[in-house]
């Protein structure tokens, strides 16, 4: 009887590995997903499946699908990746996740300010926003390693301080994220052109606090109501026009 008990074990795991694979994908949400997840026609198994919406606080998925790299599991983490459009453009990455920390890879995003609202201090403003990041961790819903560009386009922002009516154009910017030795998260900020010459570093601390630095130059095509906002809410000029600016605060 002992020589079978290999051949036993074997089949035994070969028949709950199979189980597992079959596992109907919405039985899977109904039992284990977190409340603040809501999902609608759902289909397919629970390591390839999909969803025709599916929403987290602040942000609405359409049109999700994902695989999970099964192995994974036995190092305690649930990885794979996913495809999903946003309300306005898509998503797709590589994603692992483990108690409090979620890790994204080849992340590829191209969608509005105004469908990120939820998730980002962006209110009141209008654009694109397009990601290429390589890596982006998050510890307990924070970021705390990135490497990768973000780009902002066609920047759209109420006026500073009450000055005039309407949204300004702030024009185009891209953020370099880069690894760094400390404990922070850091980014260097660049205009791609418009009305404003930018140079600055975004700096983002575990205890969720940020410090955004720089310097800053209007160009003569600046909305007037730009210029006023501008020289209220930075320091004098020097010789060659630079306005040095520093915002500090937490999220």
């Amino acid at each position: 009887m002992r020589k079978y008990i290999p051949w036993i074990a074997l089949a035994s795991g070969a028949y709950i590995a199979f189980a597992i694979s079959m596992f109907p994908a919405a039985t899977a949400l109904r039992w284990f997903a977190p409340d603040q997840l809501r999902t609608a026609n759902v289909a397919g198994t629970v390591w390839s499946g999909s969803a025709s919406f599916a929403s987290v606080p602040g942000l609405a998925l359409r049109d999700l699908t994902w695989r999970i790299a099964g192995f994974k599991l036995l190092l305690g983490r649930v990885a794979g990746t996913l495809e999903t459009r946003l309300s306005a453009g898509f998503l797709n990455a590589e994603f692992s996740i483990s108690p409090g920390t979620t890790r994204l890879n080849q992340v590829q995003l191209s969608t509005s300010l105004a469908a990120l609202s939820g998730l980002l201090p962006v209110s009141g403003a209008s654009g694109s926003m397009s990601a290429s990041l390589d890596e982006l961790v998050l510890e307990d819903n924070w970021p705390t390693s990135a490497l990768g560009e973000v780009r902002v386009s066609d920047l759209l922002v109420e006026p500073f301080a009450g000055l005039g009516s309407g949204l300004i154009a702030l024009g185009n910017y891209q953020i370099d994220f880069e690894p760094t030795a400390n404990d922070e998260l850091s980014a260097s900020i660049r205009d791609l052109g418009g009305p404003l010459q930018v140079a600055g570093v975004l700096k983002l601390f575990p205890s969720r606090e940020y410090v955004l630095e720089g310097q800053i130059v209007t160009r003569p095509n600046a909305q007037a109501e730009l210029t006023q906002g501008i020289s209220l809410m930075t320091s004098e000029p020097d010789a060659e026009g630079r306005r040095s600016f520093s915002l500090t605060g937490s999220l």
